[in-house]
């Protein structure tokens, strides 16, 4: 029987990245993930969202939408990051 839980939620900024470079940090994020749970013996994902602030959209707003692309990324399985079109 396995077990799991959500050990971090973590919001970070990519001054000045455009979309593909924010995935293309995502990426690396879920393969570095992926090699310490390698390390450890352990199954470990990671599950993002991406939402780019356009200057004139709210703050709050902004970190919503990353927060709903995270959890469409969570319903399409582990380390998966989706990014709001």
């Amino acid at each position: 029987m396995g077990r799991g839980c959500q050990v971090l939620r973590e919001e970070s900024g990519l001054d000045g990245a455009d979309s593909n470079e924010a995935m293309a940090v995502s990426e690396r994020m879920k393969e570095g993930v992926a090699g310490v749970g390698h390390t450890l013996g352990a199954d470990i994902a990671l599950s993002g969202g991406i939402a780019m602030i356009d200057g004139k959209t709210d703050a709050r707003a902004v970190l919503s939408a990353a927060d709903q692309a995270m959890y469409k990324a969570k319903v399409r399985g582990n380390t998966i990051v989706a990014a709001v079109a």
